[in-house]
């Protein structure tokens, strides 16, 4: 039992696999040895091994790493108190240390593994504190005792669930974690999405399965077309990098159309930009609402380096009005001082005889279904890869794809952006949310034409009907798991001060919406008296003893006794009983001794119990408790005096 309590806290560990397999097979070796009770090492090895392993856990000590540290140290320390021989207070130790490493544990990465793994160290350490006082003599042990011990851990750990549900809802939440101070710096996963856009960039992540976000869905319906979701907008290029121009100014309208509630669990990336639904109209964090750019991107001042929850209304569609600033406009048309003639001569041949520029942008999207391939493995490139792209290998991914339309776009006189997000996602319908994995990263273009931005996509992979982009990159998973991670991350890792006063919230809602008439309140008053009076009523017919008039009488003799320092043992009849109680209640030992001679005479001989026997019973019953009282009473006394 010590030993799946340790295991436990291995698991939760940050080990490496060797470390995490050295230290596990010392907490074997030292069970093995706890039953053999053989050979051990000495102490004084064991000690200078634990201080040394301890020691070079914590270097280098590095702020970032400290918890990370700290958590090593102890396993090392728990792994060195398995192999050593072990007392009660060493039993106690191992548990304790266990108990440090799954509490740092919690600061590092609380994911659906962390909480089944608690639950069960738990469990494990109820049963273990129950076990240990025997723990010296297990072996001389009674099975049976050994069952009714795990029966009676295993219902502590019952009932303290709904104790544990009920803190865990109840008290105050705070908006920072406990460890942030020891923590440092969090783990981070692998970004398909950067600030900024370089060909060359998602390519490396297309294949990731990690999950990038959840989306979940207020109305729980799916959304009528693959959905598009927005990081950062790309307004500055160099030819070969677009980034964020670091304008911001709020919107100046809002697009039309119904809005579509969404409610984002986003994974750790380690950049600044909060990805929504397009087109977002309004965005809150931890219940402050955000602003949102002339863009449509959420950003934050710090970079995402924990779990987030973050809440925001969308109109789905392709397009979204804003008026241009002149400004605006510039930048939006401002092209690379190094871009190939060649593609400026491409790019206003296709569009030269459009009449409009929307009609001029379909020419130059058509241009990119027809010989142009999409693949991540792109042939090499000289010193410029977008030349190459557009008028020579003609094969890329959906950076080269949206850079070579936003290019052409604004050689034609067009403004025209990149815009760098995801697309796509797995509906899980039991969860109403949107699995969107790192395999969905996307580049896209964003072109201004009458008075309002239309999104364009001109990579191949996007223009797939029935498949969505990310079903195509990562193929089948296995949602239900990922269900069960989803609302181990909502209903607990995710439950901070904001749901709290939202649950909150609505049971006062709920609360003033129960509206009972004088009837129904009758009703429920008489429906609470009766289910009273069947409880009391059972409790009684439970406690009344089998056996008619005599039993009745009998047990009330034994509870006399009982309180009298007597208790009936299970070999003892009414006779030896009674002559017990008489010697520890010598003022009322002839009625006690009477009593006895007639309960045995009734239940054993040819004495029948009637009302005369009965009444008899009766009067020796109460003499007797008269006689206990008296006798309690002057015990009391007697105290006082001394």
């Amino acid at each position: 039992m010590f030993g799946a309590v340790a295991a436990a806290a291995f698991a939760l560990a940050p080990l490496p696999r060797t470390g995490w397999a050295l230290l596990l097979l010392a907490g074997l070796g030292g069970m093995l040895l706890d039953r053999a009770d053989r050979w051990r090492p000495p102490n004084a090895l064991l000690t200078v091994a634990g201080v040394a392993g301890f020691l070079s856990s914590l270097l280098p000590l590095q702020r970032e790493t400290l918890a990370e540290q700290s958590l090593t140290a102890l396993a090392f320390l728990l792994s060195i108190k398995l192999l050593w021989r072990k007392r009660r207070r060493d039993h106690l130790q191992v548990l304790a240390i266990s108990l440090l490493i799954v509490a740092g544990a919690a600061s590092l990465d609380p994911g659906l593994l962390f909480g089944a793994l608690l639950v069960a160290h738990l469990v494990l350490g109820v049963l273990v504190l129950l076990w240990l006082p025997f723990s010296e003599s297990l072996d001389e042990a009674d099975a049976t005792l050994l069952r009714k011990l795990t029966v009676v851990g295993a219902a502590l750990a019952a009932a303290s669930l709904p104790l544990a549900l009920l803190l865990f809802v109840a008290l105050p939440r705070s908006v920072n974690p406990f460890w942030i101070g020891l923590a440092g710096r969090p783990r981070v996963g692998v970004s398909g999405v950067a600030e900024h856009l370089q060909l060359g960039d998602v390519s490396r992540v297309a294949l990731s399965g990690e999950v990038a976000f959840r989306a979940e869905l207020a109305d729980g319906r799916p959304l009528d077309a693959t959905p598009y979701w927005r990081g950062s907008v790309l307004g500055v290029t160099d030819g070969r990098r677009w980034e964020v121009s670091g304008r911001t100014r709020p919107p100046r309208e809002a697009p039309p159309g119904t809005g579509r509630r969404v409610t984002y669990y986003l994974e750790p990336h380690g950049g600044h930009q909060l990805f929504l639904l397009e087109t977002p109209t309004e965005a809150s964090v931890a219940s402050r609402t955000q602003p949102l750019g002339a863009a449509r991107v959420l950003r934050l001042g710090l970079p995402v380096a924990r779990r987030i929850r973050y809440v925001a209304t969308s109109v789905p569609g392709d397009r979204f009005r804003e008026r241009l600033l002149p400004e605006e406009r510039a930048l939006n048309l401002r092209l690379p001082p190094a871009l190939s003639p060649a593609v400026v001569a491409l790019a206003r041949g296709i569009a030269g005889s459009a009449q409009d520029p929307a009609s001029a942008a379909d020419r130059l999207l058509a241009h990119f279904s027809r010989g142009f391939t999409y693949s991540l493995q792109v042939p090499l490139s000289s010193s410029d890869p977008l030349e190459d792209f557009l008028l020579r290998h003609r094969t890329g991914y959906c950076e080269y794809f949206a850079s070579g339309l936003a290019t052409m776009l604004r050689a034609a006189g067009i403004p025209a952006r990149v815009v760098s997000g995801y697309l796509g996602g797995e509906f899980v319908a039991e969860g109403s949310y949107y699995l969107v994995t790192q395999a969905s990263a996307h580049a896209w273009v964003e072109a201004y034409l009458g008075e309002a931005w239309v999104r364009l996509d001109p990579t191949p992979a996007a223009g797939e009907t029935g498949r969505t982009f990310a079903a195509r990159r990562s193929g089948s998973r296995s949602l239900w798991l990922d269900l069960l991670r989803m609302r181990w991350n909502s209903w607990v890792i995710q439950y901070d001060a904001e749901s709290q006063f939202a649950l909150a919230r609505a049971g006062a809602a709920r609360a003033r919406s129960w509206r009972l008439d004088s009837r129904g309140i009758g009703s429920g008053l008489a429906l609470a008296l009766g289910a009273a009076a069947m409880t009391a009523g059972a409790i009684f017919w439970r406690r009344r003893p089998r056996g008619g008039p005599l039993a009745l009488r009998i047990s009330r003799f034994e509870a006399l006794a009982a309180r009298g320092g007597a208790r009936r043992e299970s070999h003892e009849g009414p006779i030896d009983h009674a002559a017990r109680f008489a010697l520890r209640s010598p003022g009322v030992a002839d009625d006690i001794l009477r009593f006895g001679a007639l309960a045995a005479s009734c239940r054993y001989g040819s004495h029948p119990i009637d009302a005369a026997v009965a009444a008899e019973l009766d009067a020796l019953l109460s003499r007797i408790r008269g006689g206990s009282r008296a006798r309690a009473a002057c015990a009391a006394s007697c105290r006082t005096v001394e």
